[in-house]
């Protein structure tokens, strides 16, 4: 074993140091070094692909060195020139993609002349190869080995496996004159360094003035022509000349597409100060307007995409006069997305993306999100995709007990119900807006089409069951404020059998709470939510099974069983924590009290600071810090004896937490006035600076405490009491007095909206 494992290295040790060799120039006298120790000399396998070093010195353009190794093979290896590496491909094949080779070519048929007539994997010759790469000097070198062979003959060299001639290489990969490539190539390096590295643009212009198709010229990888590259590069004015100088007879081109399908109309799209460009392309070429890329988008869509409200405009003006028959295909893409999902989408972008940008990018942000929400409003109008829905059939059947049971097709039949299901369409806006939280979109559309909460999709859900599920209160409130339509859509249950109270217990995977809080308090919103819902649910459907034989509670149970778990460790470690500070404190508190400041007076026993102003302050803060820090731990040894049940997560465990806060808050308070008030007595300083000075320094410790535990004590207390008082005063007074002087939170509500379901 250990002979093998040597074998190995010391082989990956000479590929190592060939590898590295090859790689210099001036290492060529190393190389041969190498060669002349190993076994088969050049033909000596290299490389993880089956390389030999003849294979690498012919792809690094290392011709000399190749000569000269293949003067020093010895006879014996000759039969190994025609190895092939893992594609199958020889040294031949290796000299026919560079038309420097030609000597390393001729010197390799001399020693091996069957290599001419070996295929790699694609079933390519050399000479084929020669042609897919257009060499035309080694392509010519090659051919001629074959000049005296019968047409038969010939046949095999100029044909690939799959049929594909010579010929069709060349005019797939447009080397029709193949002495021309290494010029194109020179061209294309020279625009492409022109426009996008030094930005020269006379030098670009005076370029497209001297090669075929002028600014249609086609000079990148990804099909790219100089007028795409230069409207990508926002260079609006070199556009504008190179359209004004496009010779007449290259118009016919206008409409050239790159790999992606973008048109030069498409570049333009993502760009508010192209509109100059898109309105002169378009005098060109109206044709543009309507030519969709790869993606299925028409130049119209991918300005909504972009969010470009000012190019957006301008195109959509140029078919305001169509009907809307004729307008349709201009707004949807091949999927049948339309401009207003797009503009939900960006909307949803900008949401997300605003809390994290930096402040000088916060005004960007805020003004495309206000231009996404125009566009949107204005598209809200022309989008009737809520028409097209699901069934509103009644699924439950309690005396059969098949209250979610996926209807048949058959069944379906049997009532008439349209099998609109089986037509694969997009998600409309109406949901679309509903998972991503765009409300003002959810809004404006009920307000528009009032009918549209009816709509109902592929998966038998309506929106409530979305809402629920994506946890939007607004939207859920909103639509519970609809109490005729909400009759029967509290109904409603969808294809997996799930009714909207099911929805409560299913949580998208890639949901992020909008507030970073702990786990306790997610589990809290949960349980919350929870309510909310049951409180709007029918009461036959509370203990409904779906497809899977799950009632919702035992849904809601499952998916937050490990939250559960979460958040019992959550709170065992913050309540131990605090418990040890509540503990240190109270010892502190009690000490105090048998070491009053100024000591005792030996005969009386009474304090001798006794009748001082600041000695009550201190006698009382005391008392007070001692008394709320035992009242503390004992709140949180009652947590930590709790069986932490999950309704005990709903009220119990987050109110005795926000208690034991409390206490602890006042007791650090009263522990530090305690501690001034001390100092005040022994030093009795009469300067008042000296006494602002040390409530500041004293009180610096009880600022800490508050920044690390109010925003858990506001969430839990200030918020939650404000809904409820809000809740509370929607009996008695307007809403727009309650909204003046209470907010709205989107995350908690203690008491569920009400609504009357017969």
């Amino acid at each position: 074993m250990s002979c093998i494992t040597e074998e190995v290295d010391a082989r990956h040790k000479i590929n190592s140091e060939l590898f590295d060799a090859l790689m210099i120039s001036e290492n060529e006298k190393k190389v041969i070094e190498v060669c002349r120790k190993i076994s088969d000399h050049a033909l000596h396998v290299l490389t993880v692909h089956d390389d030999t070093v003849l294979h690498m010195a012919t792809y690094f353009k290392r011709d000399d060195l190749a000569l000269k190794l293949l003067d020093e093979i010895p006879e014996l290896y000759i039969h190994k020139m025609t190895r092939q590496n893992k594609a199958g491909n020889t040294v031949l094949h290796a000299t026919a993609t560079s038309s420097r080779a030609l000597p390393v070519a001729d010197k390799l048929l001399r020693k091996a002349p069957g290599l001419l007539g070996m295929r790699n994997n694609n079933g390519e010759t050399a000479l084929f190869r020669s042609a897919r790469y257009g060499k035309a000097d080694i392509f010519n070198f090659l051919a001629g080995k074959i000049a005296g062979y019968d047409q038969p003959s010939k046949q095999p060299f100029l044909q690939r496996n799959d049929q594909s001639t010579v010929l069709h290489m060349a005019i797939i990969s447009q080397h029709f004159g193949m002495e021309d490539t290494d010029a194109k190539l020179k061209i294309n390096s020279e625009l492409y360094n022109a426009l996008m590295i030094k930005q020269d643009e006379q030098k670009v212009i005076e370029i497209c003035r001297k090669v075929p198709d002028h600014a249609l010229y086609v000079f990148t990888i990804h099909d790219d022509t100089v007028l795409h590259m230069a409207t990508y590069t926002k260079k609006s004015d070199l556009v504008i000349k190179l359209l004004d100088e496009l010779p007449d007879q290259s118009l016919d081109k206008m409409t050239r597409q790159n790999k992606a399908g973008n048109t030069i109309l498409h570049e333009t799209a993502t760009s508010n100060h192209a509109l100059p460009v898109a309105d002169k392309v378009l005098r060109k070429a109206p044709g543009l307007l309507g030519m969709r890329n790869n993606n299925g988008e028409t130049a119209l869509l991918r300005a909504a995409r972009y969010g470009k409200v000012d190019i957006f405009n301008f195109l959509a003006g140029k078919i305001s006069g169509y009907d809307h028959a004729t307008r349709l295909p201009f707004l949807h893409r091949n999927d049948k997305t339309n401009v207003l999902h797009i503009a939900i989408l960006s909307l949803h972008f900008v949401k997300y993306t605003c809390s994290l940008a930096q402040r000088q990018e916060y005004r960007q942000e805020k003004r495309q999100r206000e231009l996404a929400k125009e566009l949107a409003k204005f598209l809200i109008f022309r989008d009737t995709s809520w028409e097209v829905t699901e069934s509103i059939q009644d699924q439950s059947r309690p005396k059969i007990h098949r209250y979610g049971a996926n209807p048949s097709a058959s069944s379906r039949d049997q009532k008439g119900i349209a099998e609109v299901s089986a037509i694969d369409h997009a998600e409309t806006p109406l949901f679309l807006a509903t998972k991503s939280g765009c409300i003002e979109i959810v809004k404006d559309i009920l307000s528009v089409y009032p009918q549209a909460v009816e709509h109902i999709d592929d998966e038998g859900r309506n929106i409530l069951h979305v809402a629920i599920k994506y946890r939007q209160l607004e939207i859920f409130e909103r639509v519970v404020q609809m109490e005729i339509p909400l009759r029967r859509l509290v109904r409603k249950i969808d294809y997996n059998g799930n009714t909207i109270f099911h929805m409560a217990g299913i949580k998208r995977k890639d949901h992020v709470p909008e507030k970073m809080e702990g786990p306790a308090l997610l589990l809290q919103d949960e349980l919350l939510w929870y309510e909310r819902v049951k409180s709007v649910t029918m009461p036959h459907f509370l203990n409904h099974r779906n497809n899977m034989g799950f009632i919702p509670e035992e849904l809601f149970s499952i998916a937050n069983n490990e939250l559960r778990a979460q958040s019992k460790q959550w709170l065992i470690h913050t309540t131990e924590g605090c418990s040890v500070v509540a503990v240190l404190i109270a010892t502190v508190a009690f000490a105090a009290a048998y070491t009053v400041p100024g000591g005792s007076n030996e005969n009386t026993g009474y304090p001798i600071l006794i009748n001082h102003p600041f000695f009550v302050a201190f006698t009382v803060s005391d008392v007070l810090s001692l008394t709320f820090s035992l009242a503390a731990v004992v709140t949180f040894l009652s947590m930590l004896t709790s069986p932490f049940r999950l309704e005990d997560f709903k009220h119990s465990l987050p109110n005795k937490m926000i208690m034991g806060f409390t206490f602890l808050f006042l007791s650090v308070c009263l522990m530090m006035v305690a501690f001034v008030a001390t100092i005040l007595l022994m030093i009795k300083s009469k300067e008042s600076w000296a006494k602002i000075v040390l409530y500041t320094c004293a009180f610096i410790p009880v600022g800490v405490f508050a920044l690390s535990y109010f925003p858990i004590y506001i969430t839990n207390s200030v918020t939650r009491g404000l809904n409820y008082l809000r809740d509370k005063a929607k009996v008695l007074v307007p809403q727009w007095l309650v909204n003046i002087f209470c907010f709205s939170s989107n995350s908690f509500k203690v008491k569920a909206t009400s609504s009357s379901i017969p």
